[in-house]
């Protein structure tokens, strides 16, 4: 979709920061909800260049063993997991049981997330408070990748 006759990429957020999600609706000729506020912000960043496009996510991974595994192990940056808003977490190996919560999870308490799966987590606080631990004595490969 073109942008309206003199609204340039960098004046797309200008738009979006000042005047809300209403307003850009109108401008634009779409509507707009908080979710596609956010997401047309990210664009506006994008395409404004206060963002890179391969800086909207990151990828690692960790083997889960006998100790309970939090996020600080994955080493991502402090902005990355602040600013985080999905995490796509995958489990090679042997099954995993994980908290959302920030209690740390047993083989008797937590989700159990199974060799071969995948889930998507949204928010930020339950992203921040994700723990894992093996479970059934096989370690599991976890990866996560956070979308911000």
């Amino acid at each position: 979709m073109a942008l309206p006759v003199g609204v340039e990429n960098g004046a797309l957020r200008q738009i979006i920061d000042n005047n809300g999600a209403e307003l850009f609706g109108e401008v634009v000729g779409i509507p707009t909800t908080n979710t596609v506020l956010g997401r047309l912000k990210d664009i506006a960043d994008i395409l404004s260049g206060g963002v890179a496009a391969a800086d909207a996510q990151e990828m690692r991974g960790f083997t889960v063993s006998t100790i309970v595994i939090a996020m600080p192990a994955f080493s991502f940056s402090a902005p990355v997991l602040a600013a985080a808003t999905q995490a796509l977490v995958s489990v090679l190996g042997g099954g995993v049981m994980y908290t959302l919560e920030g209690t740390g999870p047993t083989p008797a308490v937590g989700h159990y997330l199974p060799a071969g799966s995948t889930i998507s987590v949204t928010g930020n606080a339950d992203i921040n408070n994700l723990q894992f631990l093996r479970q059934a004595g096989v370690n599991g490969d976890v990866t996560i990748t956070l979308f911000y």
